[in-house]
């Protein structure tokens, strides 16, 4: 049965999946824990539209809230976050290699995988996203878990978990697509620059990490009015539609709005993604050869 199924062989694409699932797992857990504290803060920005300078938001939560008070809300994403970057990385590899001999232009075959992994993981990155940020935005408060779920389900029902659902798919499905698209594009340029036949593995796996910085800066760049919206909309209790929540916090706060907190946001992406790609490659690697 083993040997049917393809355990055993190291290059059957159950194998590679599991491994590639392993290494997302790993490292996407761990970029999330270290990159909490600056969501946290692009958080608190995003639902108060406070435009405190950075140090003043690190200094309030401080001394009003402590350490602690960086991670509220940390255990959905990093709970969530790991086998949510496990599946990123394992569904785009895989449909990477299902799509590479078709005939689709070449732009979707580099594209649409990241597009694919992103939509994967959206019926769990959800409500995971909502629980968090519904934390994070609270000063004054503190509440579990199972009581948060319980007065979402107790006022919206279940699809209440759900609040935000289509702001985050065009939110999610680029992003993974433009994320891994231009790790991949920025990993050619610079393997392109190294003229040695073979880089070493410090210079390999540096490239990596710089890679996925810049993939993360980007998308963030891109995506970040839309992720404000987002935030805002899974925060607040009105029920208002997208387009009338867009229209009402340009009214309410301007254009600034919308690019509120982004300078956190992109120094947390390039920490987060350097993280998550460097780290998952360097285990990733290191399993396809056992």
């Amino acid at each position: 049965m083993e040997n049917k199924l393809g355990f055993r062989d190291k290059n059957s694409p159950i194998v590679k999946f599991a491994k590639s699932f392993t290494s997302g797992f790993i490292s996407g857990g761990l970029a999330k824990y270290i990159g909490h504290p600056l969501d946290t803060i692009k958080v608190r920005i995003q639902v108060t539209g406070d435009q405190m300078a950075l140090h003043r938001h690190l200094t309030r939560i401080f001394y009003k809230e402590g350490v602690r008070g960086f991670y509220k809300g940390a255990i959905s994403p990093i709970v969530g976050t790991a086998p949510v970057t496990a599946s990123l990385f394992a569904v785009n590899d895989f449909s990477k290699r299902m799509l590479k001999n078709t005939s689709l232009p070449k732009i979707l075959r580099e594209s649409l995988p990241g597009c694919i992994a992103g939509f994967t993981t959206l019926f769990f990155i959800v409500p995971t996203d909502l629980l968090k940020i519904k934390k994070q935005g609270m000063k004054h408060r503190t509440i579990t878990y199972s009581e948060l779920i319980s007065d979402i389900v107790k006022q919206n029902g279940v699809q209440g978990l759900y609040r935000g659902f289509w702001i985050t798919f065009a939110r999610i499905v680029p992003q993974y697509g433009i994320t891994f698209y231009s790790y991949d594009k920025f990993g050619q340029f610079f393997s392109s620059i190294d003229k040695r036949k073979e880089a070493s593995p410090i210079s390999y796996y540096a490239q990596k990490v710089a890679a996925g910085g810049l993939a993360g800066q980007l998308c963030c760049l891109i995506g970040y009015p839309v992720d404000s919206v987002r935030t805002y909309i899974q925060y607040h209790p009105e029920k208002r539609s997208i387009l009338n929540t867009t229209i009402h916090l340009y009214k309410k706060y301007g254009i600034k709005y919308f690019h509120r907190g982004c300078s956190v946001a992109m120094t947390r992406s390039i920490l987060v993604c350097a993280i998550s790609f460097g780290v998952y490659e360097f285990i990733n690697t290191n399993l396809q050869k056992i």
